[in-house]
C-alpha cells in the first residue's frame, strides 16, 4: 500500500526534483459540502498528528478517528467504519 497509494506517489513524483509541493491546504475552506473524514489512530503511513491540523480549515466537517486502526480503517474497522459513514449520509 506505501507504494501505492495514488496521492503519495504523486507527492513523491512532485518532490523528486524539489520544484514544487502538492498542497492543497488553501482550498480546503472552499469545500462546499458537509465532509466526514475518518482516520486511523494508529495510520503509520500518514499519521494523524502531521494532517490534523488542516481538518480545521473545512467548513463544516466532521472528524471520527478510529482506534487501533491503521491507514485503512475501512478494511481494518469495517463496522465502526460503516456505521460511521452510514450515520454520516443520513444527516
Amino acid at each position: 500500500m506505501s507504494q501505492s497509494h495514488n496521492l503519495l506517489f504523486i507527492n513523491r513524483l512532485i518532490n523528486e526534483n524539489r520544484k514544487c509541493t502538492l498542497s492543497l491546504k488553501d482550498r480546503l475552506p472552499q469545500i462546499a459540502r458537509a465532509t466526514l473524514i475518518i482516520w486511523g489512530e494508529r495510520d503509520k503511513l500518514m499519521p494523524i498528528a502531521k494532517y490534523a491540523p488542516n481538518f480545521s480549515f473545512i467548513p463544516n466537517v466532521k472528524v471520527h478517528i478510529i482506534k487501533d486502526a491503521g491507514h485503512i480503517p475501512s478494511l481494518e474497522k469495517s463496522e465502526e467504519w460503516n456505521r460511521e459513514v452510514i450515520n454520516f449520509l443520513r444527516t
